[in-house]
């Protein structure tokens, strides 16, 4: 994922990393981002992360193994730590596998572990109402899990399925461009 400067940032996936790294624009090596070894800020909880994405207001968010999304920054204190902001949990969280931001800075993580997607605002507040607490289905196979998932600048939200199927759920994401003239679809300004 990049932010408006240009930085790139990356899930530290695998051996038993608590991190994050975080490529500057320019450089040519990347710089881990700790996960509060030292105990000086709250704890990030950034162990194995799988997915990264940075939303609307230039903020890195990171889905992990342990089923939270996190929204972090980064202080620059005898090293880099994370201070964690935001962590969202629960909305049908099933082993996330993509993070995605959709127009109203809302976040949309396809769930690897179940064939469903989650919502949550940037709040960390779930956008599953009480009777979907397991997530939106895609409504691909029940024994298929969901790869990916992605708003289009119409507000709707495209999954990946494992049976090789594709799923539009139809306004579920927030559009990112308005339309100019009444059933005009949205355009990138």
């Amino acid at each position: 994922a990049f932010d408006s400067n240009n930085n790139g940032w990356l899930p530290g996936n695998g051996g038993g990393c608590n991190c994050v790294a975080e490529l500057a624009s320019g450089s040519t090596s990347a710089t881990n981002i700790d996960n509060n070894a030292l105990g000086l800020f709250p704890i990030g909880q950034l162990s194995d992360s799988l997915a990264e994405a940075v939303d609307g207001n230039n903020a890195p968010w990171q889905a992990n193994t342990n089923n939270k999304l996190i929204r972090f920054g980064v202080v620059n204190f005898l090293g880099n730590f994370v201070v964690d902001y935001v962590t969202a949990t629960g909305g049908g969280l099933n082993a996330p596998a993509t993070l995605s931001v959709d127009g109203g800075n809302n976040l949309w993580v396809a769930n690897s572990g179940s064939n469903t997607v989650s919502g949550f605002t940037n709040g960390g507040v779930s956008l599953n109402n009480a009777s979907t607490t397991a997530g939106f289905p895609t409504g691909s196979a029940t024994t298929a899990v969901t790869y990916a998932a992605a708003p289009d600048f119409s507000g709707n939200l495209w999954t990946a399925n494992s049976d090789g199927t594709v799923t539009q759920l139809l306004g579920l994401a927030t559009p990112t461009a308005t339309p100019v003239v009444p059933g005009q679809l949205g355009s990138k300004p």
